[in-house]
C-alpha cells in the first residue's frame, strides 16, 4: 500500500489534465518519517503546488538535516526507506517550483 501525488492543470476544458511525468509513489511504511519531519500530504491535496512548497522544503530540510534520528525509523519489513522518500521529496520539490500554479492531487 502507498500514496500517490500528481500535478493537474486547468486547461480550460471540463476538468483538469495531469501534468506529464509529475506523479509519485510511495510506500505508507514511511508515514511515521514524515509526520516526525512535519510533513502531512495530506494537507498538500487540493492546493497549488506555490502554497505548499514551504511546508514540503521544511519537511525535507529537516529530514535531511538529521539522517541518523530518520534512519532508524526505516521500516523493519524492507519496504521503503530514508534515501528512496529523500529522493522522492527533492524531485518533488523541484517539480513543484516548475509548476508552482499546479494543482496537487492524491490518492491515499
Amino acid at each position: 500500500m502507498g500514496w500517490d501525488l500528481y500535478l493537474q492543470i486547468d486547461t480550460g476544458g471540463p476538468t483538469l489534465a495531469d501534468i506529464e511525468n509529475a506523479s509519485w509513489n510511495y510506500t505508507y511504511n514511511t508515514t511515521p518519517m514524515l509526520k516526525a519531519a512535519g510533513i502531512d500530504l495530506h494537507n498538500f491535496e487540493g492546493r497549488a503546488c506555490k502554497e505548499v512548497i514551504p511546508d514540503l522544503k521544511a519537511g525535507l530540510d529537516n529530514l535531511k538535516s538529521n539522517p541518523i534520528k530518520y534512519t532508524k525509523m526505516n521500516p523493519p519489513n524492507g519496504w521503503g526507506s530514508y534515501d528512496g522518500l529523500i529522493k522522492v521529496l527533492e524531485n518533488m520539490l523541484i517539480t513543484f517550483k516548475k509548476h508552482p500554479k499546479a494543482i496537487v492531487g492524491a490518492w491515499f
